[in-house]
């Protein structure tokens, strides 16, 4: 009879096979032997959702089986599906500057989207720019009596006499708009020989063959500014019009911007001092401060007892306030928290925005505070990214408990990408708008570009909400920081694991295939400059820069000044 050995065979495979971890999410936070804790979420009801690898599968928690035991794993990430969906074609993880692809990231960021996206809203023409090099024209008439000529610096209109209309239609080759909310004309630098009737079209106009007039250009070497109309849509504005006169004439024009038509004067500037000790015991120092950057308003970080029911040193800040009065600068208090949102912390700090309220009720006139400031940041919390809106609602509610105990104006200071941030299908600022008197933007650029284009969402949304729009600039120190990037491929250190609605993105000692897995392989590291972000050691560049955007965000009424931060660091 033949002889088998099947069990031996079977025995040899369990023993040279990898031992295999189940990774998954439990309820709570959960600390147990023979358990890796690998990270713990906050969710915006207070609750947590801890994320572990163990031997065996643990009871009342969402787990898949993974072949590597659970020393293996360096570390974890729990991602939404939109969040997973992003990451097809690679991901780039954020440390400190210096710090390896094994430590735990800080932000995880999409390499690219590939992924449909929405189309982004038009960019709208720079205010202050030369536009001239961005505008190409094109005659009209049936008589064929006008011929434009353009060289990228000046553009040239000739026009022979005719009854017809005739003239060119300039317009940008990129699908911009005219700045939303903005107070501002149309400027130009001509040399004419005839009157020229200058107009504007928007999409409705365009469509119809009509435009809205601005003026018109009289002869001679001018600079002449055109307001725009209120009838014209600026978010579909699509062309200027330039209408030739009867007789022959010519014109020339060498320069072409939007200019800013503010109806005031621009407003001073603020800045936040965090440490109290600072104007507490340096009031002439801190007042110097404020001078030298134009400055009428300083945030301030002002200390309550134990209990958050009074300001622990009424009087000197009694004295600090007053002082400031006195040179025409108005003080307001700080508090934040991410915190601050959840459920068992709302009524703590709508408890401290009574005592500001109490400290002023008990303090003359010259020594109350102006206002109260939330400096929230609801997003550091570990759990922001799986329920957004979630988060947004708390905050809102957080706002809505503080704002019935402040009985002062309330200032909230938000990231830049809240200007376009959605909550329940609409902009998450209508939401905000009600419980509020001013937003300051964290604007935390070096780019002047860049800082106008965050800016200008808050901005327009304030011009029609009625509401102060703040924009921040840093100077504070921040420090370079590490981008780890990884590529889709089939053998990597970085897995991306689907478990319920939910994904894993899994950090591993070593790079190991895994087909239930979406795999990403290392490819290189980068810096990435702080010096993007701040000022720091470059404060003549902000001052600089300063005067320059102050040019062009003052086109906005809701412009309320540049808040500048950091520069107590030193």
């Amino acid at each position: 009879m033949m002889q088998t050995c099947h069990l031996p065979w079977l025995l040899l495979m369990i023993s040279t096979a990898s031992p295999a971890a189940w990774l998954g999410t439990c309820p709570g936070a959960l600390q147990q032997p023979g358990i890796k804790v690998l990270d713990t979420l906050l969710q915006a009801g207070g609750s947590r959702i801890t994320v572990v690898a163990a031997e065996n599968r643990i009871p009342d928690c969402n787990m898949t089986e993974i072949p590597v035991p659970a020393d293996r794993l360096r570390w974890v990430r729990m991602l939404n599906r939109k969040e997973a969906d992003a990451l097809s074609r690679g991901i780039i993880i954020k440390n400190s500057r210096g710090e390896t692809r094994n430590g735990l990231p800080q932000e995880i960021i999409p390499l690219q989207d590939s992924s449909p996206a929405p189309a982004p809203a038009p960019a709208s023409v720079p205010i202050g720019a030369e536009l001239l090099p961005q505008l190409k024209g094109t005659v009209f008439g049936r008589e064929n009596r006008a011929v434009l000529r353009q060289d990228g610096a000046s553009l040239r209109l000739e026009c022979a006499a005719g009854q017809a209309a005739a003239g060119a239609l300039v317009a940008s080759p990129t699908d911009l708009r005219l700045p939303a909310g903005a107070t501002v004309a149309l400027k130009l630098d001509t040399s004419a020989e005839g009157v020229f009737r200058i107009g504007a079209a928007d999409a409705a106009r365009e469509k119809i063959g009509e435009s809205l007039t601005l003026g018109s250009i009289q002869p001679g070497e001018r600079s002449s500014g055109f307001a725009l109309p209120t009838g014209l849509d600026k978010a579909t504005w699509r062309l200027w019009v330039i209408e030739c006169p009867e007789s022959a004439a010519q014109l020339s024009i060498r320069s072409a911007r939007l200019e800013a038509q503010p109806a005031g004067e621009t407003p001073p500037r603020s800045l936040w001092v965090w440490e109290p000790s600072v104007w507490q015991l340096n009031t002439a120092s801190t007042m110097t401060l404020l001078a030298a950057y134009g400055a009428d308003t300083i945030f301030v970080t002002v200390p309550l007892d134990s209990a958050k029911e009074n300001v622990t040193d009424a009087a000197s800040l009694q004295r600090f306030i007053a002082a400031a009065a006195a040179r025409g600068v108005k003080v307001w208090a700080v508090i934040g928290d991410p915190l601050a949102v959840l459920p068992t912390e709302r009524d703590q700090f709508a408890k401290m925005a009574r005592a500001y309220t109490t400290y002023n009720r008990d303090s003359p006139v010259e020594a109350r505070l102006s206002g109260l400031q939330l400096d929230i940041e609801p997003y550091l919390n570990s759990g922001y990214q799986l329920d957004t809106e979630e988060w947004l609602a708390a905050y809102l509610d957080t706002l809505a408990r503080v704002r019935t105990q402040a009985m002062m104006p309330l200032d909230v200071a938000v990231p830049s990408w809240w200007g376009r941030q959605r909550y329940r299908n609409s902009l998450f600022l209508d939401h905000l708008g009600s419980q509020i008197d001013v937003v300051s933007v964290m604007n935390y650029r070096t780019d002047r570009q860049q800082l106008i284009d965050l800016a200008e969402p808050f901005l327009e949304w304030g011009v029609r909400a009625k509401k102060t729009i703040r924009i921040g600039l840093e100077a504070g120190p921040i420090p370079d920081e590490s981008l780890h990037v990884f590529r889709a491929g089939s053998n990597g250190d970085l897995w991306l694991l689907p478990l319920g609605d939910n994904n894993l993105l899994v950090s591993l000692d070593a790079a190991q295939a895994y087909s239930a897995a979406r795999v990403f392989t290392y490819s290189h590291s980068i810096t990435r400059q702080g010096t993007n972000t701040t000022f720091h050691r470059n404060i003549g560049a902000m001052q600089k820069l300063l005067p320059q955007l102050e040019t062009v965000w003052r086109a906005w009424p809701s412009f309320g000044g540049i808040a500048l931060h950091g520069l107590d660091a030193d």
